[in-house]
């Protein structure tokens, strides 16, 4: 027969286990107090002496980055310079000897600027008659390049060295050769100089260039308190290293010299030092705090371990007795008889609520996407874009134009106030598409070239409206550069017993959080977040047709993106909305 035990007491082989229990989480939390003490006297030292040597790489690499531009310039002046041959040319008597000599100068100065890729400008330049002969890159402003060409007729500076100067309101590099009276010269922006290292960047981290004189000749990524901090700290110590005092210092620097006295400086927020001894104090501090909570359960009595968890499903049952459906059982006991009761009463319940609301949980969620799809189309964005051209066309005097614009916006407009979560043929999809890049050649002209494949016998298939819609729309927001041209090809073709839709163009392509999102199957991240009408997409058909997988995104070298839609014949689910 069973012994029991009155309310409160437990045999002693019990209390035993427990006073043993005791023991060994008070010896645990005096070890982790030890540890943790040590941990707080080296790891700010240690953490800050592996953020310098990070920065420090990081800063070294950059400046190879910016040697490496300077390098290039300077190998392209250096070119013209062993090759005099039409530049002395141009000190000749003879004016058709001088202007043959300018124009084959001419065209090696542009085929050297156009094989370096990074030249601002290089010329050549005959000061005794006030010639200059140029090539430039073609992002070089007007008013710079006749700066710059007034500064190599009155070059003053030291020759032979990198000058910083400013022409057409920016700051250039540029270095130049004397051969008598032939100034040979090459120049680069800073701004583009400080850009020209790609890769990794370190967070909260910029840099700075200081020319021979200590002054900022340019800067990436810094702000001006950022600058005034470094300026404070070179003229409080003559040394061009420091960490601009330790670990109280409001911006951690680290320095690189470059050629001809110029100076690149790598300036970090201190509070990411902060933040990451932060974090690491606050993990050790909750392990702490969650091991003191672990100690004081287990110093419980028995009794909380036996009366309590009964009386916690007692009240679970009651309630759940009594209507309160989503109520579920939970015990704090560690006993695996009250888990194993407890978890089984749970998933006895899950089943039975499971089975009872698993229709009206799919109706729910399909009157969810479809609210969120339809408020995709009507954008307000999208009418006052339509307002904003019609009013372009009519300042032009584009009659024609807003007329041709208003007939293709209305029939997009009643085309979408008639979408739901139903079917169309894909043949009148693919008709609302070609007059919604009507209504777009309007706004853009000459900008997006478009080609569909569509074989008359698929012309028929059911697809869900607005989708080939939604994708489209989504390349003139994202795809479409400012300036310059995109190729859309939409193809639709049949892939076993499904449909493949295939929507290519030669864009910049998805970043990798959207491919993430929408090929992963994760969750959109926030609320009114990018690329919500491709989420909408992924989310329609995983309802409308109970698949998964059946929208994917890709990048395609050596530009743009494809789109990938595979439609089954017909729907599972499917809705009508009335127009």
């Amino acid at each position: 027969m069973e012994k029991s035990f009155p309310m409160g007491d437990c045999p002693a082989q019990g209390r035993s286990v427990m006073k043993r229990l005791r023991h060994m989480m008070q010896a645990t939390i005096i070890l982790l107090v030890l540890l943790m003490t040590e941990l707080l006297l080296y790891a700010g030292r240690n953490t800050k002496r592996e953020m310098d040597n990070s920065r420090q790489n990081y800063l070294d690499a950059y400046a190879v980055s910016v040697r490496n531009a300077l390098g290039r310039a300077d190998g392209s002046l250096r070119e013209i310079l062993y090759d005099t041959s039409s530049a002395l040319l141009l000190l000749s008597e003879d004016e058709a000897a001088r202007q043959y000599a300018a124009i084959q100068l001419q065209d090696k100065l542009q085929g050297i600027v156009a094989a370096a890729g990074d030249i601002d400008l290089l010329g050549v330049a005959e000061t005794s008659r006030g010639m200059v002969i140029e090539a430039k890159a073609e992002t070089l402003p007007y008013q710079a390049k006749e700066d710059l060409r007034k500064q190599l007729l009155s070059w003053d500076l030291p020759k032979g060295v990198w000058n910083i100067i400013e022409a057409g309101g920016e700051k250039f590099a540029g270095k130049v050769f004397l051969r008598g009276s032939i100034v040979i010269g090459t120049f680069k922006r800073l701004k583009m100089l400080m850009n020209s290292s790609s890769g990794d960047v370190l967070e909260k981290t910029g840099y700075v260039l200081l020319d021979v004189d200590g002054q900022v000749a340019a800067s990436s990524g810094l702000s001006m308190e950022a600058l005034e901090f470094l300026l404070r700290e070179k003229k409080r110590s003559k040394s061009s290293t420091g960490d601009g005092r330790g670990l109280f210092a409001q911006y951690l620097l680290s320095t690189a010299d470059l050629e001809d006295g110029l100076t690149l400086f790598a300036i970090q927020e201190a509070e990411v030092l902060w933040k990451r001894l932060s974090s690491g104090y606050a993990a050790s501090f909750l392990s702490l705090f969650f091991l003191l909570a672990f100690y004081l359960y287990f110093t419980r009595s028995v009794r909380r371990e036996l009366i309590l968890p009964m009386g916690e499903m007692t009240d679970g049952m009651r309630a759940i007795e009594e209507g309160e459906t989503d109520r579920r059982i939970q015990t704090r006991s560690r006993s695996p008889e009250f888990q194993t009761l407890s978890a089984g009463f749970n998933h006895l319940m899950d089943t039975v609520m499971n089975l009872k609301i698993e229709s009206y949980e799919k109706e729910l969620q399909i009157s969810d996407t479809e609210e969120k799809y339809f408020r995709l189309q009507i954008k307000p964005h999208f009418f006052l874009n339509a307002l904003t051209t019609i009013s372009s066309l009519s300042a032009s005097g584009k009659n024609r134009e807003i007329e041709a614009y208003i007939e293709a916006l209305s029939k997009n407009v009643r085309y979408m106030f008639q979408s739901g979560l139903h079917t169309v043929l894909v043949s009148e999809e693919i008709r609302h598409v070609e007059n919604y890049f009507d209504m777009q050649e309007l706004k853009y002209p000459g900008r997006v070239f478009h080609y569909t494949e569509l074989p008359e016998e698929l012309g028929d298939w059911k697809v869900p409206q607005m989708l080939i819609h939604t994708i489209v729309e989504n390349e003139y927001k994202y795809a479409l550069p400012p300036e310059g041209t995109l190729m859309v090809l939409i193809r639709v073709s049949l892939e076993g017993e499904e449909l493949l839709i295939e929507i290519e163009d030669d864009g910049g392509g998805y970043p990798e959080e959207v491919l993430g999102y929408i090929n992963g199957g994760e969750t959109l991240k926030a609320e009114g977040g990018g690329r919500v009408g491709l989420f909408s997409i992924r989310r329609l058909l995983e309802l409308m047709y109970d698949r998964k997988g059946l929208f994917r995104i890709s990048n395609i070298e050596p530009h743009g993106a494809l789109n990938q839609i595979r439609l089954p014949s017909e729907p599972v689910r499917e809705r009508r909305t009335v127009s």
